[in-house]
């Protein structure tokens, strides 16, 4: 562009010696068509300018105002979004962060915006983050739902902003006159419901915010409320126990606790005073008093459909009941899922409300005191020394009320 800019200039320049004529401004407006698309301001400027500077020589005059008219209300876009880039790049490349810096920004993009330019131009052309929710509203989901590019250009300069303050300014902004996010903790407050969200990159989709590599920040937020102060069954004391148990019984545990466990879907009945029992898929179940409940991960690993989670009895939910067991048996349960075991006492008796033949299948209980009497049966006498206390293990589990055999009436 520089090497036929000067050409041209040199050749209009030897035109101007003998004076202008039609075929000058023909030049002239072929080069204005030239760098009009290629979108360089600088370029387009230097055109508009040799052209107005010989305007008086022009014999197509009519024609030549036309073009100038175009190409001056192409620069006026062009000069709106270079002055939006250049805030926007100060931000991405952090050296920007003050309240000044915002509202030149928020005023470049009125700039920009009174010049035609849509949100999408404007997003794709500044490589403004894209933003994402999980509808679910759990940050380690695989389904996210992206933003408008309305939305994601209104929090981007606020995220930006924060942080470069070192994450210590602006923590939480307004979205499009609806909408309140948390940067701190990734969330968006929305028709008062809390949603995680995320920030990829523009160009690669690859994630930047939160790290990839860390826990969501509202994921371990959520795990956090269940946890009390002082209390020694923690998350971090349980996950040592479940290790060390599954070392005993010949197994290094390679994954993280967030890979094997939900701690944001916790439950402390300890000091329960609710109700005994509660309903799962229709048939009822003992409430685990005394015991503390650590959520295993199992949302989406059996397809799409979820609904046997359900807790509200409705289409497709699935009754509650627990299995008590040692940790010697807890590998073998991790590793290929509970299996029918060999004793099989009830396998020839009938089911005492069907009269259908019960056959083999994984024994289990609604009843928690049955589960703990079997957890206490099993293994080392009085459960598995951790750090001076006894841990019993119970799975609650989910059952499909179409396959449950019941060898008694509880």
């Amino acid at each position: 562009h520089h090497l036929g800019r000067l050409y041209t200039q040199r050749i209009c320049a030897l035109l101007a010696m003998g004076g202008m004529c039609g075929k000058s401004a023909d030049m002239h407006l072929a080069h204005l068509s030239e760098v009009l698309h290629s979108n360089d301001s600088t370029e387009l400027r230097d055109a508009i300018t040799l052209m107005e500077e010989n305007m008086a020589d022009y014999t197509n005059v009519d024609v030549v105002e036309e073009r100038l008219a175009e190409a001056r209300s192409a620069l006026a876009r062009l000069d709106a979004l270079d002055a939006v880039a250049g805030v926007f790049k100060e931000l991405q490349s952090g050296s920007a962060s003050a309240d000044s810096d915002l509202k030149t920004l928020v005023d470049a993009i009125a700039d920009a915006k009174a010049q035609n330019f849509s949100e999408k131009e404007l997003t794709e052309a500044l490589n403004v983050g894209v933003w994402e929710e999980s509808p679910t509203g759990d940050p380690r989901a695989e389904s996210w739902r992206r933003f408008s590019d309305k939305w994601c250009l209104e929090v981007d300069k606020f995220f930006l902003i924060h942080r470069n303050s070192g994450r210590n300014r602006g923590r939480r902004a307004d979205v499009c006159g609806k909408d309140k996010i948390d940067f701190s903790l990734m969330t968006v407050l929305r028709n008062k419901r809390v949603v995680p969200v995320r920030r990829l990159d523009r160009k690669t989709l690859e994630q930047t915010d939160p790290p990839p590599d860390e826990n969501h920040p509202w994921f371990d937020k959520k795990a956090n409320m269940s946890e009390k102060d002082n209390d020694w069954l923690s998350n971090e004391f349980f996950w040592k126990a479940f290790c060390e148990c599954c070392h005993l019984a010949g197994r290094e545990v390679t994954d993280k606790a967030e890979d094997l466990f939900d701690f944001q879907h916790n439950r402390d009945y300890r000091d329960w005073d609710g109700p005994e029992k509660e309903e799962r898929g229709g048939i009822a179940y003992s409430i685990p008093k005394g015991w503390k409940r650590f959520a295993c991960r199992v949302k989406g690993k059996f397809g799409d459909d979820n609904a046997w989670l359900r807790l509200d009895g409705g289409d497709g939910e699935w009754a509650t009941a627990y299995h008590g067991t040692s940790y010697e048996a807890l590998v073998p349960i991790l590793d290929g899922g509970l299996l029918p075991g060999k004793a099989q006492a009830y396998r020839e008796r009938k089911d005492v409300r069907t009269g259908e033949t019960i056959g083999e299948g994984v024994y289990c209980s609604p009843s928690m005191m049955v589960a703990e009497r079997y957890a206490n049966s099993r293994g080392k006498d009085g459960g598995t020394e951790i750090d001076g206390h006894s841990i019993f293990f119970v799975l609650q589990c989910r059952v499909n009320p179409k396959r449950m055999k019941r060898a008694h009436d509880e």
